[in-house]
């Protein structure tokens, strides 16, 4: 997998709280033993510890990156966290919506999907549907990671 694409989608997972720093650094870590010329730029991530620096490297390594790859790596990433509970789905759910207004659209996807579920999770928390759509919801986003993530 290509560095900048690993980086791209790192970023959104670290923006997004579905990854921490120290996640990145294991990550920049590994590469650094992998690859025969490293970027600097590796370096420097392991060398950050707040999460705007390490955002702010990740975001000169990643240029170029192919977004549809990205967005299916960093879908990866929120898979994880919600197994985990890092996020909760209406998190992700917003993190997606991000995700379809930068682009960052896996070829795959239903884009509508990605665009509503954040407005129907509010829709949900503000009692203008009934508390058990949000099953059906977390549902339906559990079933579009697992189909499209990495």
């Amino acid at each position: 997998m290509k560095t900048e694409v690993e980086a791209a989608a790192l970023a959104l997972a670290l923006q997004a709280g579905a990854v921490d720093v120290w996640a990145v650094q294991t990550w920049a870590d590994a590469k650094i033993a992998s690859e025969a010329e490293p970027s600097p730029l590796l370096f420097e991530i392991t060398a950050r510890s707040s999460a705007a620096e390490t955002l702010s490297v990740l975001n000169e390594l990643q240029t170029g990156s192919d977004k549809s790859l990205t967005a299916r790596l960093a879908l990866g990433h929120l898979r994880r966290a919600l197994a985990t509970d890092t996020l909760t789905h209406s998190e992700a759910a917003r993190i997606l919506e991000r995700m379809a207004r930068e682009g960052y659209i896996p070829d795959t996807s239903d884009v509508g999907l990605m665009w509503s579920l954040a407005d129907d999770f509010d829709l949900v928390f503000c009692g203008e549907y009934p508390a058990s759509v949000a099953i059906k919801l977390s549902a339906d986003l559990n079933e579009f990671l697992a189909a499209n993530a990495v």
